[in-house]
């Protein structure tokens, strides 16, 4: 995919104005609008660089495709450039923590300036709730831990593990960027913005699909690790090479498959005819797992997955990013691609996705420097190079 100057006029988003001022699962949200065409404009505070420039590839993945205007937004002169921006903007995210511009403005302060806005005021625990949470600090891993993820991640005769990398804000910010967009399509039917107060840690709270199980029939599910602790062959298994793979027997279909593969009799006694599932504690799954293991045991990883593959078995190496740059099928469906960077120069990563016929996203730049689309921003807000030459003077602007 080549890299573009400019989103093309044609593109999915073409025409929809984001400002954000957030961290976490803000500029994610953000990203996946301006990888298909969206004018995405990143506001920075021009007192010190956003904590994620301090890992400049993830910057380069998150912040691409947007434009920086670094300005102080404490100050009244910073307040003025924020609601001169948002009078033609379509959606707004902001972080709500307790000392954050999100807390100091209100939805009719800013629907004053654009009715048809649509505010998406971010937060670990929300803005409404019990009083003692609203104002926690928070993390990705504090997230997972209040939204019962940790709980289900690990061994089970060890302490719970998050989820790498970062994958509760990662979660809030599809929720973000979904819910966003269909409150815009509301607001050009009607004229009325809408005001949105997402608490990340519900987002992870939606996705886990054990909830139901405690909730209507007391079950707590415990910690499997890599291993499934109920049904055998069902996890991640070493081969002869050293190499991991991913593997799952469960399903009448797959069961009846991979047996003969293992050496075993489908239909027996053991393994009798229909059965779906082996359980791991029972005499058949004690057989069924060393069974597997050998088979493991005499072949590599790749050769694992292949056989299992070709008999219709779930199975997958445990890539890491080492492998996945040169796996076909990454390759095959370009996953990977070029763009370059006004901060790193010629970057190589993740492609946009999903895939779409015909009006597909682009990447038209890296990660901008601090500030670098200041005047650019901000003239077509209606600034002045006078105006905006004395924000400069004022420390109210600042760029690289």
């Amino acid at each position: 995919m080549a890299t573009q100057q400019t989103n093309p006029p044609d593109s999915l988003l073409a025409g929809l104005k984001i400002v954000y001022a957030a961290a976490g699962a803000g500029p994610l949200a953000a990203a996946q609008m301006a990888d298909f065409g969206a004018e995405v404009i990143w506001l920075e505070d021009a007192s010190h660089p956003d904590p994620i420039r301090s890992t400049p590839y993830a910057a380069e993945l998150d912040r691409r495709n947007q434009r920086s205007v670094c300005v102080d937004l404490r100050s009244a002169q910073g307040k003025s450039i924020l609601l001169r921006l948002l009078a033609e903007t379509a959606v707004f995210i902001v972080d709500c923590g307790p000392t954050d511009i999100g807390r100091r403005l209100t939805d009719e302060e800013l629907w004053e300036v654009n009715p048809a806005l649509v505010i998406v005021r971010v937060s670990g625990f929300g803005l409404t709730g019990d009083p003692q949470y609203i104002d926690r600090p928070v993390t990705d891993g504090t997230l997972q831990a209040f939204g019962c993820m940790m709980y289900q991640n690990g061994f089970p005769d060890r302490l719970p593990a998050p989820a790498a990398p970062a994958l509760g804000e990662r979660l809030a910010s599809y929720f973000i960027s979904a819910v966003a967009l269909a409150a815009v399509h509301k607001a050009q039917e009607s004229g009325q913005g809408d005001s949105i107060d997402l608490a990340s840690y519900e987002s992870i709270l939606r996705c886990q699909l054990r909830a139901l199980d405690y909730m209507n029939s007391n079950i707590l599910f415990s910690r499997d690790g890599n291993r499934s602790g109920k049904i055998a062959g069902y996890g991640v298994y070493e081969c002869k090479d050293g190499l991991p793979v991913y593997l799952l027997i469960l399903g009448g279909g797959v069961v009846r498959k991979a047996l003969p593969l293992l050496g075993l009799e489908y239909g027996s006694t053991l393994f009798p005819e229909g059965c779906n599932q082996i359980p791991i504690h029972s005499e058949a799954g004690r057989i069924c797992d060393k069974a597997l293991q050998d088979f493991c045991d005499q072949h590599t990883a790749a050769e694992v997955s292949e056989i299992f593959n070709e008999n219709g078995i779930p199975c997958s190496l445990v890539n890491n990013f080492s492998i996945a740059i040169q796996e076909p099928h990454y390759l095959a469906r370009e996953n990977w691609t070029e763009w370059q960077s006004p901060v790193l120069g010629n970057v190589r990563g993740p492609n946009v996705i999903p895939r779409l016929s015909n009006h597909p996203g682009y990447i038209w730049r890296g990660c901008p420097k601090r500030g670098q689309d200041n005047e650019t921003v901000l003239a077509t807000a209606g600034f002045s190079s006078v105006e905006i030459a004395a924000l400069y003077t004022a420390g109210v602007l600042y760029q690289e």
